[in-house]
């Protein structure tokens, strides 16, 4: 499953040190991969199944991108739900 993940800073002023979590606790989440991010840093928590991702500072109107692919196998249909965490 390929995911794209987009911020835009849509607001008045800068967004510093902006941090957002996919936490994705899946019991058949067998692995992620591909992760890249258009700025900042990304690190995959195995343990707790947890990306984050550290886009650093958005200006007013800037964007930034994060693309990931996460391997998951299911027995029988199951609907794959995300929480994102947004910080900054």
């Amino acid at each position: 499953m390929r995911q794209t993940v987009t911020l835009t800073n849509t607001g008045r002023y800068l967004a510093r040190g902006v941090v957002t979590s996919d936490i994705l606790s899946n019991d058949q989440l067998s692995s992620v991969s591909n992760i890249t991010g258009s700025s900042g840093s990304t690190t995959f928590n195995t343990t707790h199944e947890t990306l984050s991702w550290n886009s650093g500072n958005l200006t007013v109107g800037q964007s930034a991108t994060l693309t990931y692919t996460a391997n998951i196998y299911f027995s029988r249909y199951k609907r794959v739900k995300h929480r994102y965490c947004f910080q900054h």
